[in-house]
C-alpha cells in the first residue's frame, strides 16, 4: 500500500510541478524541474532506507523522531479529539492534562536548543497523516514538495541576476540541497 501511495502523490506532485504556470522556466526541456523533483524525493527515500537497515535507533534521528512523535499527537484525535486540537492548534497546549502525551514524545520537550522548532514540525507531520494512512515515504514526498517549491522561489529571484545562466543556477541550486544527504551517509 505504501508504495502504491508514494507512488501516487510523487506523480500528483510531478504533475503540478509540469503542468502549474508557477514552475514553469524558459528551459527548452519542460520536463528538467519536475525531475529535479523526483531526484529529491528518491534521496529522500533512500535516505530513509538508509536509516532504517543502518541507524536503527530512531530516535536519534530527526526525521523518524518528528514522523513517530506526530503519531502520538495524531491518535489522540481518536481517544481526545479536543487533545488533539489543543496540541495541534497551540491553544492551551501547555494544560497539564495535555503532558502525558508530550512525554511520550521524544523532541517535543526537547530543551537543548535555543529556538525549539520541532513543534512546528511535529504538527506538520501530524498534518499530513490526514493523506498519509502513516506511510512514511508519503511524508518525505510532501516535505520534497515543500522544499522544492522553496528552491524554486530562490531560483527565480536569483534568475533574474543570472542572464544565460539559468540552466547552470538550476542545476547548482537543487544539486547544493542534496549535499547534506551525500555528507550524512558518508
Amino acid at each position: 500500500m505504501e508504495i502504491i501511495l508514494t507512488s501516487a502523490y510523487a506523480l500528483l506532485f510531478y504533475y503540478i510541478i509540469r503542468k502549474h504556470e508557477f514552475f514553469k522556466t524558459d528551459f527548452k526541456s519542460a520536463w528538467i524541474p519536475g525531475a529535479f523533483f523526483l531526484l529529491k524525493c528518491l534521496s529522500g527515500i533512500l535516505l530513509g532506507i538508509i536509516y532504517t537497515k543502518y541507524y536503527t535507533n530512531h530516535n536519534d534521528t530527526d526525521t523518524f523522531k518528528f514522523f513517530t512523535d506526530s503519531k502520538i499527537m495524531f491518535d489522540s484525535l481518536y481517544t481526545k479529539p479536543e487533545d488533539f486540537f489543543r496540541m495541534f492548534s497551540g491553544i492551551d497546549s501547555k494544560a497539564s492534562e495535555l503532558f502525558p502525551y508530550y512525554e511520550k514524545m521524544n523532541s517535543w520537550l526537547n530543551t537543548n536548543q535555543i529556538y525549539n522548532d520541532n513543534k512546528t514540525i511535529i504538527r506538520l507531520n501530524a498534518f499530513f497523516r490526514f493523506f498519509s494512512l502513516g506511510c512514511y515515504n508519503v511524508h518525505v514526498i510532501f516535505i520534497n514538495f515543500i522544499s522544492f517549491t522553496g528552491l524554486f522561489l530562490l531560483y527565480k529571484v536569483f534568475a533574474s541576476y543570472c542572464i544565460g545562466k539559468k540552466k547552470e543556477l538550476f542545476i547548482l541550486l537543487f544539486l547544493i540541497s542534496h549535499y547534506p544527504f551525500f555528507v550524512q551517509i558518508q
